[in-house]
């Protein structure tokens, strides 16, 4: 069956030739919205049916009443809203809309400092914002705000507060955001910000290995905590929530059935174990840590704080890493993670870490699928096939191993 990527492959080309983004400023302004700089993609999806065919939101300025929502479609999309529709030739017609039309970005614009820029968005769920000299924080210079769509914030910042003091008490070997304040009536979560550098550009360089051996140990430190979590990750919703992923992709590209198929059977087969869940970070990838000369390391984005089997958390950064040592000469931060770890006492389940590295790696396929790319189908099938060759890590040969 052909991809959706074939069926869309000129208009595909147009897009990353960007020579649609002169229609998409004109719209903007139209609307009132006045770039400061060229456009910026902030996040972007192929659609495999229904409404738009694409989708992306783009930053025309750094604030949060710069950026648009755009959708490109086959036909004429139905008039009214607040969508400003284009006619954008092979492309078919655009789309512009601004984000404020949700609430979630419509209360991060209104957020009052010196300056303010847009982090990351999450359409209907959730916005943050680096805000400077933020009004809601006096004598803050910095801080960042998480605006929600309902109470969950509330929730976040009894996590944060928690989580400082086992931070500032040692109990935890990483620094975390500071919590500041809680405004229920905007569902704003504000944070201080955490001193460092992103780890992923330390990784690339000689240090590597010391710093994945530090954040490794950091990650059983917390995992060793004690602290609770309202939200269990389980075997059972991992499965499901793979599924659904996986059938969106199958649908974006058929071809990805058979293998994407021989990846979930990886996963459903594997003995999941009984052993009680500990606290987790839930996606500490390398991108969330930072580091810096003489500080423990920080580590950031507890959204998905819960209590699940520590080898999600050993998972997530280890597949992740793969893209990194791909351009080296060596593995060995991958290593040094897992001996970091276990020197505090983590104890690793082989079998468990294979299941986990395999839905993490059926996630980086389907992200591959959901690309807004002209060879988006063709990179998801080199996705799977590295994640269907992918070597067992060379501590699998011991089922379980701790420190004596």
């Amino acid at each position: 069956m052909t991809s959706v990527h074939e069926c869309h492959r000129q208009a595909l080309e147009e897009i990353a030739a960007r020579a649609h983004l002169p229609r998409v400023v004109r719209a903007a302004r139209m609307l009132g919205i006045e770039p400061e700089h060229p456009p910026v993609v902030l996040r972007s999806a192929l659609r495999a049916a229904g409404g738009p065919y694409a989708e992306s939101v783009l930053a025309l300025g750094p604030r949060p009443d710069q950026v648009v929502a755009v959708g490109c479609w086959l036909t004429p999309p139905e008039a009214g809203g607040s969508a400003f529709p284009v006619r954008a030739g092979s492309l078919g017609w655009l789309t512009v809309t601004p984000i404020t039309v949700d609430p979630v970005a419509a209360t991060a614009a209104r957020l009052e400092g010196t300056r303010s820029r847009l982090v990351r968005y999450h359409r209907g769920l959730r916005a943050t914002v680096r805000v400077e000299g933020p009004k809601d924080l006096r004598g803050c210079a910095v801080a960042f705000a998480k605006v929600f769509s309902d109470h969950r914030g509330a929730a976040r910042h009894a996590v944060a507060a928690r989580l400082a003091v086992a931070s500032d008490s040692g109990l935890v070997g990483f620094r975390v955001p500071t919590p500041a304040r809680y405004d229920a009536q905007r569902f704003v979560l504000w944070q201080l910000g955490v001193a460092g550098n992103p780890a992923t550009v330390q990784l690339k360089g000689p240090d590597a290995p010391r710093l994945a051996r530090t954040m490794g140990a950091a990650l059983a430190s917390l995992h060793a905590s004690g602290l609770d979590a309202s939200h269990r990750i389980t075997a059972t919703t991992q499965l499901a929530r793979a599924e659904r992923n996986v059938a969106e992709a199958v649908r974006l590209v058929p071809g990805l059935h058979d293998g994407l198929m021989r990846l979930l059977d990886v996963v459903a087969g594997a003995d999941a174990g009984t052993r009680p869940p500990v606290a987790i970070h839930g996606s500490p990838d390398p991108s969330q840590w930072l580091l810096g000369p003489g500080l423990r390391p920080g580590l950031l984005d507890f959204d998905r704080f819960s209590l699940g089997m520590p080898e999600i958390d050993l998972a997530c950064f280890l597949v992740e890493m793969e893209a990194i040592e791909r351009h080296l000469a060596t593995d060995s931060a991958s290593q040094a993670l897992l001996d970091g770890y276990r020197s505090r006492g983590g104890e690793v389940d082989a079998g468990e870490l294979r299941r986990q590295t395999t839905l993490r790696r059926i996630g980086k396929v389907v992200r591959a699928a959901r690309a807004l790319r002209v060879d988006g189908d063709h990179r998801a099938a080199r996705v799977l096939a590295a994640a269907e060759s992918a070597p067992v890590p060379v501590f699998d040969a011991v089922t379980k191993v701790g420190c004596s």
